[in-house]
């Protein structure tokens, strides 16, 4: 979808000083990526093939809008759409569309890719509304991910920011995916509406041999941990020990657990982690290459009201974790 108002341009050299304007517009010096601001440490990030950037600019030549791609995932084909900031004045336009339709629509890329997936904040309510209508589907909510402050638009009371997830249409895995049964069910919603096959039933136990293989990724500034969990070995119940444990050593807020969806342990791992207060956060395509499970554990008490979801998946996502949440508290509760 290109604008009639609106120029698109790939971020080269002659663009990258702009791109600190469009954050300036939004989050003064605040940010959390400091290379929006370093034209150089952006371009570094391009050339390096990590990073593809698209400017909007307006008839006279003034930035009004920001997206690029980011290799996140574990899986090197699934990209993230990265800070897709409109200028305020042009909130009202249909710059933000425009951007979040050009990464679906444009063809010979530099790098392979299955898909994209953004991350929209629960509070801006615009980004949800751009990637609903591009046609893709919310499919995670993560709760309290990072601090609320560098946010000037945030509202009053609220300390930390939820993201919701959304994923392009993308072709089905290649491997069978295993599903905890807590969460079969619900599961089979997300995926039905991708027009994805179901899940199977995991009743396996733990392997005998073999040790878990994962990945941790400590962001303290946010305080937040991420671990994709590759493979679940039996040594799981000591993992996830030490998983909280190194989470209380640094003051860690949001830890989320991604698991492969191809592991057929997968309930019996999930039993673990909801014995010490995980619950879901969704379900993500082919964040492995196979789908991942998202669970998740918060130490703070959430905002859910100052939570605004606009897709209807979304909304169900969120009263599903919710729920679930809950009923963990209730499971963990000392009798």
């Amino acid at each position: 979808m290109e604008s009639d108002f609106f120029r698109l341009v790939l971020v080269g050299s002659a663009e990258a000083p702009l791109v600190g304007e469009v954050f300036r517009s939004v989050y003064g010096e605040d940010y959390i990526d400091s290379s929006v601001y370093q034209p150089e440490s952006l371009l570094r990030k391009i050339d390096q093939g990590k990073l593809f950037a698209v400017i909007a600019l307006d008839p006279g030549g003034r930035p009004a809008g920001y997206s690029a791609l980011g290799a996140e995932a574990p899986n090197p084909f699934l990209w993230e759409e990265k800070g897709l900031v409109v200028v305020p004045e042009y909130n009202q336009t249909d710059v933000g569309a425009s951007l979040v339709s050009f990464w679906g629509e444009t063809t010979g890329w530099p790098a392979p890719v299955v898909g994209v997936f953004a991350s929209p904040v629960c509070h801006h309510y615009f980004a949800q509304i751009f990637c609903a209508k591009a046609g893709w589907i919310a499919s995670t909510i993560q709760l309290d991910l990072f601090d609320a402050t560098i946010f000037r638009d945030r509202p009053e009371g609220l300390s930390r920011v939820s993201c919701v997830q959304f994923f392009t249409p993308m072709p089905p895995a290649e491997t069978p995916s295993y599903w905890p049964r807590e969460y079969s069910e619900f599961l089979a919603t997300i995926t039905r509406a991708r027009n994805e096959p179901v899940g199977r039933l995991s009743t396996e136990p733990l392997p005998d041999a073999m040790p878990t293989s994962l990945q941790t990724n400590a962001l303290p500034s946010s305080r937040n941990l991420r671990i994709n969990v590759f493979y679940i070995g039996k040594d799981w119940p000591e993992v996830v020990r030490n998983i909280l444990t190194e989470a209380s050593a640094q003051q860690m807020i949001s830890i989320q657990v991604w698991l492969d969806t191809s592991c057929s342990c997968i309930g019996e791992a999930v039993r673990i982690l909801r014995s010490h207060g995980f619950f879901l956060g969704g379900l993500a395509p082919r964040w492995f290459g196979n789908d991942g499970l998202l669970m998740q554990k918060v130490t703070t008490d959430t905002r859910y009201d100052l939570i605004k979801l606009y897709s209807s998946p979304a909304r169900e996502l969120f009263d599903f974790i919710r729920t679930d949440r809950a009923a963990v508290q209730h499971e963990n509760e000392p009798e």
